[in-house]
C-alpha cells in the first residue's frame, strides 16, 4: 500500500506540475501574429484590448523624441502588418493629450474601417475603435468650438478697442469745444 499511496502522489504531482505548465507554452510567432505582451504582476493572459490600453498608458508617459520614435516604430509596424490590433496601436497616437489635428484626423481615418465592420471576430476591438472614435470626433467638436470662441473673443476685444478709440476722439472734440466756447467768453 505504501507504493500505491506513493505512486498515486506522485502521478498527482506529475498531473498538477503538467497542468500548471500546460499554460506556458510559447506559440510560435507568424505571420500578422503578435507577442502577448508581459504585463508584470498580472498572472492571467492579457486580451488585446488590454494590451492597448497598457500601450496608451506608457504612450501618455513619452515626449518629444521619445514620442516621436514610438510612432515611427508604430507606423512601420502597421505598414508591415496591417493587423487590426496593429492599426488600434497606430491610431491611439491621435488620441494622446496634446495631438494635432492631422493626427486626429489620421486616428479616425485608421478608425473608421473597425467601426464600420460587423465582423464578429473583431468584438472587444471594434467596441475599443467605437470608443476611440467618438472620443476624438467629440475632441475636435470641442477644439473647434473652442476656436471660434476664441476667434469671437478677439473679434469683440477689437471692436471694443475700436469704440474705445471712437469714444476717445469724440471726448477730444467734447474737450476742445468746450475749451473753445470759454476762450471766446472770455474774449467777450
Amino acid at each position: 500500500m505504501g507504493q500505491h499511496v506513493n505512486l498515486g502522489s506522485r502521478l498527482f504531482l506529475l498531473a498538477a506540475v503538467l497542468a500548471l505548465t500546460a499554460g506556458c507554452a510559447v506559440p510560435p510567432v507568424g505571420e500578422g501574429a503578435r507577442p502577448e505582451p508581459v504585463i508584470p504582476g498580472l498572472t492571467r493572459p492579457v486580451s488585446d484590448v488590454e494590451a492597448l490600453l497598457d500601450y496608451y498608458e506608457r504612450l501618455t508617459k513619452l515626449q518629444g523624441q521619445e514620442l516621436a520614435k514610438e510612432y515611427e516604430r508604430a507606423r512601420q509596424t502597421y505598414a508591415k502588418t496591417r493587423s487590426e490590433y496593429n492599426r488600434l496601436q497606430l491610431a491611439l497616437h491621435g488620441a494622446l493629450p496634446g495631438a494635432g489635428p492631422e493626427d486626429q484626423v489620421q486616428s479616425l481615418n485608421l478608425l473608421e474601417p473597425l467601426v464600420k465592420s460587423n465582423e464578429p471576430r473583431s468584438g472587444d476591438l471594434r467596441r475599443l475603435a467605437l470608443l476611440l472614435h467618438g472620443l476624438i470626433q467629440e475632441h475636435r467638436r470641442l477644439a473647434e468650438g473652442l476656436n471660434a470662441a476664441s476667434q469671437r473673443v478677439k473679434e469683440e476685444q477689437k471692436r471694443a478697442e475700436d469704440l474705445q478709440q471712437k469714444l476717445d476722439a469724440i471726448k477730444s472734440i467734447e474737450k476742445a469745444l468746450i475749451e473753445r466756447e470759454q476762450q471766446m467768453r472770455k474774449q467777450r
